[in-house]
């Protein structure tokens, strides 16, 4: 799970530079505006809302994991909510 989130954050942030860079080049005439944002808009729904609604879903499943308190340096780990004494 945990290269999932990786993977998907390092896409989320690539397609930003993406469309930081054809919004660059737009506003600066590098490229004719009529190229550069409909590209953007293909950006973005293609890579954009898709990564960021797998961002969503992995947010919630790690607030719903059960999450593992460690007792201490090579102690073993106990299940239970974080910071609850007892538990």
């Amino acid at each position: 799970m945990q290269t999932l989130r990786v993977v998907t954050a390092v896409g989320w942030l690539g397609s930003d530079v993406v469309l930081l860079a054809l919004g660059v080049a737009g506003l600066s005439g590098v490229v004719d505006k009529d190229v550069a944002y409909p590209a953007m808009g293909f950006v973005g729904g293609v890579m954009f809302v898709p990564l960021s609604a797998v961002l969503v879903v992995s947010a919630v499943l790690a607030a719903c994991k059960p999450w593992e308190r460690r007792t201490g340096r090579g102690g073993k780990s106990e299940s239970g909510p974080v910071g609850v004494a007892g538990a």
